[in-house]
């Protein structure tokens, strides 16, 4: 049986209670508590690499080492869950704030 691309992500936001994937982004503490508390109960094993690389972009929009496992995922989420400087998503833009400190892509001719 193939799994969807999205099932980790689709997962998240079920057991977190968000009607919309984009929910998980919400920048609030609850939001970031219910995340935390849901990515304590999954194991890593539990679904693909490239899910975890998914869900790590999708919340994160920071820089992904080629070399990281799930595991190392699992556990990297976890720990930018628990500090506070660290934000996951933006209410404003619906980007995490890592993609705000980029900017806007330059357009090409």
């Amino acid at each position: 049986m193939k799994m969807k691309n999205d099932a980790l992500l689709e997962e998240l936001a079920q057991r977190c209670g968000c009607l919309y994937l984009s929910d998980l982004r919400r920048s609030s503490a609850v939001n970031r508590m219910m995340i935390l508390a849901t990515l304590q109960e999954l194991n890593a094993e539990d679904y693909p690499l490239n899910q975890w690389k998914r869900v790590w972009l999708y919340l994160t929009d920071l820089p992904l080492p080629a070399e990281w496992t799930a595991s190392d995922l699992r556990e990297a989420l976890l720990e930018q869950l628990t500090s506070p400087k660290t934000p996951i998503g933006s209410e404003q833009t619906g980007h995490g704030k890592a993609w705000a400190k980029r900017g806007k892509p330059q357009r090409t001719k």
